[in-house]
């Protein structure tokens, strides 16, 4: 089975105003692309948690969206949950429905002390794809990545705003392709778009890198073959 997978490194700011015209405009070109998944950076809605407010309104559109151009929408937002504020990844059916709500577990260490981490996770399956979503720095801790290839994701999604730091720059380039093989499934980390930010969002395959984008806003689309993944944890059973 063959999925295309498009992966947007928007640009993001301090405004969700503008934040959200960029995640609709990448909705809309991934659906010209033929994509059945479109995946977001981290915190690509509300961007701070600072800035946390009711966005109720601008979310409905991001769903109104994934129905209207029938594809699978993937992003992130920190959002405010009974008075707590969680960095949340939302998985959007093409019917425009949420599916799944991920709050990320593993917390960066300069994420703010009033960010809630979130508990639970688990393998999803639309249009027939089995697969996993975690968040930024959950990357730094591979059990989980593996606990969801093990329960049957071939794909982990990984949204992410990656902090430039010139010490982790090798690792933050190596790391996408390090957990598709430890995970032996498609590994896509979808970076944004900031000054501030490493801007390298990658797609790979266990064995080899698929595509990249460098240093600017920008989307690949890349068609992946699922059976590769079954033929492969029986070359390389590393879990």
């Amino acid at each position: 089975m063959n999925v295309t997978i498009a992966a947007a490194q928007i640009t993001i700011t301090s405004s969700i105003e503008k934040n959200l015209q960029e995640i609709l405009k990448a909705i809309a070109k991934a659906s010209t692309q033929k994509a059945s998944f479109v995946v977001l950076p981290e915190t690509c809605l509300v961007s701070e948690s600072k800035l946390v407010r009711p966005v109720l309104d601008l979310l409905k559109q991001i769903y109104a969206a994934a129905k209207e151009y029938s594809i699978n929408v993937i992003f992130g937002s920190y959002v405010l949950v009974r008075g707590r504020i969680k960095n949340r990844i939302l998985v959007v059916s093409k019917e425009g429905v949420v599916v799944h709500r991920y709050d990320k577990r593993n917390l960066f260490m300069q994420e703010p002390s009033e960010v809630v981490a979130g508990k639970r996770n688990r393998v999803l399956e639309l249009d027939g794809v089995p697969f996993g979503v975690i968040n930024c720095w959950d990357y730094a801790f591979p059990e989980q990545q593996r606990r969801l290839a093990k329960n049957g994701a071939k794909i982990i999604f990984c949204p992410a705003n990656l902090l430039s730091h010139p010490r982790t720059k090798n690792v933050l380039l190596a790391v996408p392709q390090v957990r598709a093989f430890d995970s032996m499934a498609y590994f896509v980390m979808v970076d944004g778009f900031h000054k501030r930010l490493f801007c390298q969002t990658r797609i790979c395959h266990p064995l080899r890198e698929l595509a990249r984008i460098s240093d600017e806003p920008g989307m690949v689309c890349v068609d992946v073959d699922l059976k590769e993944i079954d033929l492969l944890r029986k070359e390389f059973p590393n879990f």
